[in-house]
C-alpha cells in the first residue's frame, strides 16, 4: 500500500521541477488533509494531477526538441520528390561530412572526417519523435509522407544506432530508406542495422580498385575487394529493395572495359534497379565541360551493358543529378 508520506516526499520532487506554485500549494493542502482523513480518494486525485503535469511537460519537451532539430533544414529536411521513393523526409543522421569516402565529385565538398569507426550521432528516440511531429505537421497541410530516406552528407552508416532510428521510424507507418557507400557492410553490425530498412541504395562507381583510389578517394583501411564481396552477402540477406547507383566520371570509368565490369557484378545482386547518373564536369577542378554526344553514348552502352539500368537526371548540356532523384 503506498503511505502518504512516500507520497509527499515524490510529489515534492516533482513538483518542485514541473509543477507552477500555486499547482504546488493546492498540492500540499491536498497532502495536509490526507494526513488527517485518511481519504484514499485524494490519492487518486494527486496521481492524475501527477499524470496530467507529467504529460504537459512531454509534449511542450518534444516540441522543443522537434524544433530544434528541424531548424535549418540541418537534420530533418522535406518533403521532396523521389521518383523511386514517393514524397520523402530527407535525415541528415551523422555530423557534416563526415565519411569514409572523400569522393571527387561529392557535392557536399571535401570530406571533413574520414573515418570508419560508427558512433551514435543522434538520440533514436527524439529523432523519432521529431519525424512524427514533422509527419503529423505535414499532413495537416495535405501532405501525406511515403518514405523517410537516411541520405546525409556523409556516410549513414556511421551511424552506430541507425538501426534503432530506422526501427522506431517504421513504427510511424512509413516506409525506411537508406543511402549508403557500402564501404562499411563487411561490418556485422552495420549489416544487421541496414537489413530492416525497406529500402538501400548501395553506391558502387566501380569494381576496379586503382579507379576506386581516385574517383572515391577511401580511408586507408578500406579494401574494395572486401567490400564487393560484403555487398553480395548484404544482398543475399535483405529482404526489401535494393538498388545500386552509379554515378560515371569523364576519364575514370567511362569505358567499355568499366562498363563491362560494372555490368557483370551488378548480375550478381538482387536488385530492382541500376541507377547511372553523369558527373557535370564543372564540378572538378581541372576537368572541361563534356561534350553531350558522349554521354549519349556512354548511355546507349550502359543500357545494352547492364540489364535494368536506369538513366537519371539527362536535362539539355547538364547530365549530372542528385542522388535522391
Amino acid at each position: 500500500m503506498i503511505s502518504s508520506q512516500n507520497i509527499t516526499n515524490t510529489s515534492k520532487f516533482h513538483f518542485g521541477m514541473f509543477i507552477a506554485d500555486e499547482e504546488e500549494m493546492l498540492i500540499e493542502e491536498l497532502m495536509k488533509n490526507l494526513k488527517t482523513r485518511g481519504d484514499p480518494g485524494f490519492i487518486a486525485g494527486v496521481l492524475r494531477l501527477i499524470k496530467k503535469k507529467l504529460k504537459n511537460f512531454s509534449e511542450k519537451l518534444q516540441t522543443g526538441i522537434s524544433k530544434d532539430l528541424c531548424k535549418d533544414g540541418k537534420v530533418i529536411f522535406g518533403p521532396f520528390l523521389s521518383t523511386r521513393l514517393g514524397v520523402c523526409l530527407g535525415i541528415n543522421n551523422v555530423k557534416s561530412k563526415a565519411c569514409t569516402y572523400n569522393c571527387i565529385y561529392c557535392k557536399s565538398g571535401n570530406t571533413s572526417c574520414c573515418s570508419i569507426c560508427c558512433n551514435t550521432c543522434l538520440n533514436a528516440w527524439n529523432l523519432a519523435s521529431c519525424v512524427r511531429r514533422k509527419i503529423s505537421d505535414l499532413q495537416k497541410e495535405g501532405v501525406s509522407i511515403d518514405c523517410v530516406a537516411f541520405m546525409p552528407d556523409g556516410e549513414a552508416s556511421l551511424d552506430s544506432n541507425i538501426g534503432q532510428k530506422i526501427q522506431l521510424i517504421k513504427g510511424l507507418g512509413v516506409k525506411t530508406a537508406v543511402f549508403t557507400n557500402a564501404s562499411l557492410l563487411w561490418n556485422y553490425n552495420v549489416q544487421q542495422n541496414l537489413l530492416s530498412a525497406d529500402n538501400v541504395i548501395v553506391k558502387i562507381d566501380t569494381v576496379n580498385a586503382e579507379t576506386w583510389g581516385k574517383i572515391n578517394r577511401p580511408h586507408l583501411r578500406l579494401n574494395l575487394d572486401l567490400i564487393l564481396e560484403s555487398v553480395r552477402e548484404f544482398a543475399s540477406q535483405f529482404r526489401g529493395e535494393l538498388t545500386t547507383e552509379t554515378v560515371i566520371v569523364d576519364g575514370y570509368n567511362d569505358d567499355f572495359e568499366e562498363i563491362k565490369n560494372l555490368g557483370e557484378y551488378f548480375a550478381s545482386l538482387n536488385t530492382v534497379a541500376s541507377d547511372f547518373s553523369f558527373v557535370d564536369n564543372s564540378k572538378i577542378v581541372g576537368k572541361k565541360v563534356t561534350d553531350p554526344m558522349i554521354h549519349l553514348n556512354l548511355t546507349d552502352m550502359i543500357k545494352r551493358r547492364i540489364p535494368g539500368a536506369v538513366i537519371l537526371g539527362c536535362q539539355q548540356a547538364n547530365y549530372y543529378q542528385a542522388a535522391a532523384s
